[in-house]
This record gives C-alpha cells, structure tokens and sequence, in this order.
C-alpha cells in the first residue's frame, strides 16, 4: 500500500513541477514586455524632466525613475561614484533597478546605450535621442507582446502536457 502511495504522489508531484515549469516560461514572456514597457515609460520621463527642468542628468534619472513601475524603490537613493566614470554610474543604476535581468539583451544595450550617450550632445540632442530611442523600446515591447501572445500558450501547453505525460509513466 505504501509504495503504490509513494509512487502515485512521486508521479503527481512530477506532473506539477512540469505544469509549474511551463507556466513560469509564460510568466517570463510577460515580465520581459513589461520590463520593455518600464524602460520606455522611463526614457518618457526622463526626457520630459530634462526638456522642462533642465535638471542634472542625475537628479532627473532618479525624479524618472518615481514613474516608473519597476524595482525602484532604493534605487533613486543611489548617487554617483565619486572617481567612477558616467558609464559606470549608469551601468550600477540599471543593475540595481533590474533592468538587466528583465531585459532582451537587445532593449538591454538600447536602453544602456541611450543613458550612456546622454549629456555628450546639445540639450536638444539629446530630448531628440530619447524621443527616438523610446519609440524603439516601444516597438521592442510590442514584438515582445506578440510573441508573448503567441508562445505563452505553447509554454503552458507544454508544461501541461509534459506534466501529464510524465504522470502516466510513473503511474
């Protein structure tokens, strides 16, 4: 009686890792397009506080990073290295939001790229490359959505599957 009650709660609890690993692959479809989401919202607001407040670029990333829905909680209270270089500085900032662990390596080097390149133009350059730079994050962020669209059911379908698949055989 044991081991048939062993073996059938193995096969269950194998079956609902399989489902659980499916519907995790979906969830990460869906943090990376909000992530894309989070670093457009946050080159929109950041490229309103420099065109109207003409702020430091450091004060006005941290007043940015207010709007934005990410993890920025403790990261506004970040202030640039002394000795470290700007780069440097933006690279920290995007760490300790969780910009690079959410984002496509694509919308990852667009966003860095972006940060990095601000303060080396004019003013006016500078509002015009974050306008263009956000509506290429946009574009990133619906491809991102369709094929969330598309292939979060395949992942959830698979894991599902998957999970009963493995059941029947341990059964």
């Amino acid at each position: 009686m044991l081991p048939i009650l062993c073996k059938t709660l193995g096969a269950t609890f194998m079956g609902i890792c399989c489902l659980g690993a499916g519907l995790l692959c979906a969830g990460r479809l869906s943090a990376r397009r909000k992530a894309t989401q989070d670093a457009a919202a946050l080159l929109q607001e950041l490229q309103r506080s420099l065109q109207y407040s003409k702020e430091n670029f450091y004060i006005a990333l941290r007043e940015s990073a207010q709007y934005c829905s990410f993890q920025t909680a403790a990261v506004p209270q970040m202030a640039p290295k002394t000795g470290g270089t700007h780069e440097e500085y933006v690279k920290r900032w995007l760490e300790a939001a969780g910009f690079k662990k959410s984002l496509t390596p694509k919308g990852y080097a667009l966003l860095y790229g972006t940060l990095c390149e601000l303060g080396k133009g004019t003013g006016q350059a500078d509002i015009q490359r974050l306008e263009h730079k956000r509506l290429q994050l946009q574009e990133e962020a619906q491809l991102l959505g369709e094929r969330e669209r598309r292939d979060a059911k395949l992942y959830r379908a698979l894991g599902g599957y998957g999970g009963l698949v493995v059941t029947l055989l341990l059964l």
